[in-house]
């Protein structure tokens, strides 16, 4: 018996930079970090931000301008990664994994929360 449910998710992909939302609302970001040598230091690197609040278009404040404003409210957590490439299928399912806890099947579908440009 198949006890997996599927989970729909969607990727925004921008310049160095990933947004990954899940169907309930989660929300991670992938970014490659600043190309600045006194910040990142002599290799570069990129990091994953968790973001424990959910999305909810119910709620006025939840502005689809500017979700990270909304889900920032909340706990955050985030993991820094010694390589710089984001757009990788282990990145995109280590952020997955964070978000829905459990045994799923993930499905991109990126009509999911058409208000977010």
């Amino acid at each position: 018996m198949n006890n997996e449910s599927n989970v729909k998710y969607r990727l925004i992909k921008d310049d160095g930079f990933i947004t990954v939302l899940v169907e309930d609302g989660g929300v991670a970001s992938i970014e490659q970090c600043e190309d600045e040598p006194e910040i990142r230091g002599d290799d570069t690197r990129s990091f994953t931000e968790y973001f424990q609040s959910r999305l909810d278009f119910s709620d006025p404040e939840c502005d689809p301008d500017n979700i990270f404003e909304y889900v920032g409210q909340g706990e955050m957590y985030r993991n820094d990664f010694t390589e710089a490439e984001i757009d990788t299928p282990e990145r995109i399912q280590d952020a997955l994994s964070w978000l829905v806890i459990g045994k799923h099947k993930f499905i991109r579908d990126d009509s999911i929360f058409p208000q977010i440009k």
